[in-house]
């Protein structure tokens, strides 16, 4: 930074009357922000995915709370035996959620909710790792006695998650860097390295299948078609310029 001295004819005292005359020195710092060129890139990665999530629930509707939820854990257990014999690891299936309530119906010729029995929905997360056999692992369970199959969410591992997170954003790095160079070439500038470097973000989606929109035939193979998924990564550089 450089100092500029400024002369003042005289200065004031507190009490607001002239000081004695003389000259008062005032030192201004002026600052120079360095020239930069700012951008940002990102690139996306699509893939085949690895494996899927299927959601899938019993629901049973009996006359008391006791009987709902005694018929739906006999289902249930059927459907988990159907899971793992169709290859399902134990551990990749969990408890999404659970209820248990009374299910009531408006009845327009008396203007009154009546009640209809008891409902027990019982939700279930299953990981499937090979997707090939997720047609036949659903029709399984639907077979056991599974009544709704509401969503297929097809991903990929955290390994392989990581693995491609570092490869777009390696893509994206060298995308901004070839913009900083093109902006400065073009504009007939010199860069001096890199001033910051800010990575933006990572997004991820992997695909969704809504089942609950597919009819399930009884007599028919379920068949499912996976999409890609995408990996994406965001950075922003700064660059000095000489």
């Amino acid at each position: 930074p450089a100092n500029t001295n400024v002369e003042l004819p005289s200065t004031i005292n507190l009490e607001g009357e002239p000081a004695v005359p003389g000259n008062t020195q005032v030192v201004v710092e002026q600052s120079q922000d360095p020239r930069t060129i700012s951008v940002t890139a990102n690139h996306t990665i699509f893939v085949s995915p690895t494996q899927a999530n299927v959601w899938l629930s019993v629901t049973t509707l009996e006359s008391s709370a006791q009987k709902a939820q005694e018929a739906n854990a006999k289902i249930m257990e059927k459907v988990i035996a159907a899971l793992v014999d169709a290859g399902v690891a134990k551990e990749d299936i969990k408890t999404e959620s659970f209820s248990l309530f009374e299910k009531t119906e408006w009845n327009y010729e008396t203007n009154k909710s009546v009640s209809v029995g008891f409902e027990a929905v019982h939700a279930l997360k299953v990981k499937v790792l090979d997707t090939d056999e997720l047609g036949k692992i659903i029709d399984k369970a639907v077979g056991a006695g599974a009544n709704r199959v509401s969503n297929i969410e097809f991903t990929i591992s955290d390994e392989r998650m990581e693995e491609l997170q570092n490869d777009a954003l390696k893509e994206a790095a060298l995308k901004a860097k070839g913009k900083a160079e093109l902006i400065a070439q073009t504009l007939g500038l010199e860069l001096d390295g890199v001033q910051s470097a800010n990575e933006a973000n990572y997004s991820y989606r992997p695909y969704r299948f809504d089942f609950s929109r597919t009819a399930m035939s009884e007599s028919a193979q379920t068949t499912i078609m996976e999409g890609q998924v995408q990996v994406n990564a965001s950075i922003s550089l700064a660059y000095l310029i000489k």
